[in-house]
């Protein structure tokens, strides 16, 4: 991607699998930002068969540029209640987390992001956005689109339906560009978060070939709006 792009770009992945191939991490432009520290959090992971939170703390290369703290979560998947009671005290962790990298590092810029898992959607969210706002000034962003994803009953069944199960909250973060909206891109923009029947990539596009999870797109300056 880095050559056709014409851009530098750098990963980093948590080291914790537990029992899943799955790992989370970060995808930056290094010739835009520097990429000081990144910890593994595996207090998230509070049953001990998840995965553990990610974060990391980056800062703009340009006089004045942007610097900010992040952190990356995978949650519990299953719409049952016991699911969703199990992500409800992994997000309760990640606050603690996330208000402990603000104040440790003085800056109030915080990008918490991710697959959350929000099955039972509103209901789940009516908890997790009060759970992060108090617990560390997190602000969940909406999403100008309805869905993040799409999901079959089964493999059998072509009918896709779309679910908002991808999440962005920020915090102080006067650097994002509100004037763009956020919106999910790949299948969930062709299908406009609509349902619509597929059983391959021929029909499928991106759902088959690339994600059943669309990416989520916002702006946000280079410049750092902070205090000199």
């Amino acid at each position: 991607v880095s050559e056709r792009r014409g851009r530098n770009y750098r990963t980093v992945f948590s080291e914790s699998a537990t029992s899943s191939p799955q790992q989370i991490g970060f995808i930056y432009d290094a010739d835009k930002l520097e990429l000081e520290w990144t910890r593994e959090h595996p207090q998230i992971d509070t049953s001990g068969r998840l995965r553990p939170g990610f974060s990391a703390r980056f800062h703009g290369l340009e006089d004045d540029g942007i610097d900010f703290g992040a952190m990356v979560l995978h949650l519990a998947s299953g719409s049952s209640h016991k699911r969703a009671a199990l992500r409800a005290e992994q997000l309760a962790m990640a606050a603690e987390v996330v208000r402990a990298e603000i104040e440790e590092s003085g800056d109030a810029d915080y990008v918490l992001l991710g697959d959350i898992n929000t099955a039972r959607e509103d209901e789940e969210l009516a908890i997790h956005d009060p759970t992060l706002q108090d617990g560390a000034g997190l602000s969940r962003q909406a999403n100008a689109m309805s869905c993040t994803s799409y999901w079959s009953k089964k493999s059998s069944n072509p009918l896709l339906r779309p679910s908002a199960l991808d999440h962005v909250y920020l915090a102080g973060f006067g650097e994002r560009d509100a004037q763009v909206p956020m919106e999910s891109g790949t299948h969930c923009a062709e299908r406009l978060c609509e349902r619509y029947e597929s059983t391959d990539k021929l029909t499928g596009s991106t759902f088959y070939d690339v994600s059943d999870h669309c990416p989520v797109y916002f702006e946000v300056s280079a410049r750092s709006d902070d205090p000199s």
